[in-house]
């Protein structure tokens, strides 16, 4: 069984159960010794491994985890800092944003990520927003990025409008509308929540992720009523 570690939680002296998301949703395992340094099932301590993992019944609540190999992993020996603020964030807005059942529907997604991750074939920030946006939809929230919300014209975009779902033109322009966000954001937003998947993924700047993750960490909490705290990291 293939399952990508979200959690883990210690469980009696040296055991611990994990949460792992599966295709078909969210699984919690015993993985008996998994705190002891000599483990060998040790690599299930971290978040967002993707391993194969072979389990078998026994009297406990969970099924125990007998052994695992690993498939791929978003760690490196060289463990740069905002790799791991990345792999806080993707994990954090899985668990958080979205309910048991509807995690499934994130694996392909987020197994994607770790393998760019651990190739660093692509921008982590760019992967980071393309996630954020798409768990955002699968909790039910679309935005329009095509057109403005309030009249439809797909001419003189002016803003991007967390609160009203979308992209706004000078035309539609009141004084209640948010003009903080640059051109660049707008893109990156408007990009990132058409993309499904990495391949064709655009480099994005640092002032432009740190703009558009503040106005996320406020619609998640205004909308969502979750306060994510991996997104200080960045800010």
């Amino acid at each position: 069984m293939e399952i990508i570690v979200l959690k883990n939680t210690s469980y009696k002296e040296k055991d611990a159960i994990i949460e792992g998301l599966s295709e078909d949703g969210s699984h919690s395992f015993l993985v008996k010794g998994l705190l002891s340094p000599k483990s060998s099932n040790i690599i299930l301590s971290n978040i967002l491994v993707y391993a194969d993992i072979e389990i078998q019944e026994g009297k406990y609540k969970h099924p125990i985890i007998k052994k695992s190999q690993v498939i791929h992993t978003p760690y490196h020996i060289k463990k740069e800092k905002s790799n791991l603020e990345v792999i806080s964030l993707l994990d954090e807005l899985t668990l958080s944003l979205l309910q048991e059942e509807e995690r499934g529907a994130m694996f392909n997604l987020l197994k994607d990520a770790i393998i760019c991750l651990e190739k660093e074939r692509v921008d982590a920030k760019s992967i980071a927003l393309i996630y954020f946006m798409q768990v955002i939809k699968e909790a039910g929230y679309s935005f329009e990025v095509n057109r403005c919300t309030r009249c439809g014209s797909r001419k003189n975009i002016a803003a991007f409008s967390f609160d009203e779902g979308g992209f706004i033109c000078k035309d539609c322009l009141t004084e209640e509308v948010d003009l903080s966000l640059s051109k660049e954001s707008m893109l990156a937003i408007r990009k990132a929540t058409l993309l499904d998947h990495y391949e064709d993924v655009f480099e994005l700047d640092d002032n432009s992720f740190k703009e558009i993750l503040s106005k996320l960490k406020t619609f998640v909490l205004d909308y969502l009523g979750v306060k994510l705290i991996s997104i200080d990291f960045f800010l």
